[in-house]
Parts: C-alpha cells; sequence; structure tokens
C-alpha cells in the first residue's frame, strides 16, 4: 500500500509541479468558488420557485428551471476538472504527454471560466 502512496505522490508531484499548472489550479479553484457561491446566492434569495436559465433579446426569456439548476454549471465544472486531472495523471506516464496535459488543464480553465460568466448571466437576468 505504502508503495501506490509513494507512485501517486510522484506522479501528482510530476504532473502539478511547473508553475503554470499552479497558476491554472488557483484560477480553476477561484473560479470554481465563485461559481459555487453564484450558484448558492442566487438559490438561497430567489424570490420564486421559478428560475431564468436563458434570455434571448429576440425572445424574451426561453429556457425557465428549478432554482436547483443553479447548482448544474458549477457542478459539471468540477466534474470536467476531476476527469481533466484524471487523464493528465494517467497520461503523464508517457513522457511525451506535457502537451497534452496543458490541453487537459486549460480546458478545464477555460470551461470554468465560461460557465462562471454563464452563472454571472444567470444572477443578472433573474435579479436586475
Amino acid at each position: 500500500m505504502t508503495d501506490f502512496r509513494l507512485n501517486f505522490k510522484k506522479t501528482l508531484t510530476n504532473v502539478f509541479s511547473p508553475r503554470v499548472f499552479k497558476l491554472y489550479l488557483a484560477l480553476i479553484l477561484l473560479w470554481q468558488l465563485l461559481n459555487w457561491y453564484l450558484g448558492y446566492y442566487v438559490y438561497k434569495n430567489l424570490g420564486g420557485n421559478l428560475l431564468i436559465l436563458h434570455y434571448n433579446v429576440d425572445f424574451g426569456t426561453d429556457l425557465i428551471g428549478p432554482p436547483t439548476r443553479a447548482f448544474s454549471g458549477p457542478l459539471f465544472g468540477l466534474l470536467i476538472l476531476i476527469i481533466n486531472s484524471g487523464l493528465a495523471l494517467i497520461l503523464n506516464r508517457q513522457k511525451k504527454a506535457v502537451f497534452a496535459n496543458h490541453l487537459l488543464i486549460a480546458g478545464a480553465m477555460v470551461l470554468n471560466l465560461f460557465l462562471l460568466i454563464a452563472m454571472f448571466t444567470i444572477y443578472l437576468n433573474n435579479f436586475r
């Protein structure tokens, strides 16, 4: 069992040791925290039992759901972060997979940024 722990720790340090990965992870965690906070704020302060999930300039509100849908964005971002981190750990066994690791972690970072922007628009649509 200790062999597994040592190998796992070595793999984690190999994947996330460059500074850029630490920057990626710091931004992802910051955006995840903001996303969860906005989701909780929208869920707690919503006056009714319907949440406006999408607003179209031409047609107005075109997607409505229950308030619990405010947590679907942050949950999806967390799921993608876990999957991409797992794939980066698996690909780390190949020495030439550094670029793929960058793509996986940077992809999770960009996705979490877009999910934060989407959560902010949900906030604006429900509380403006």
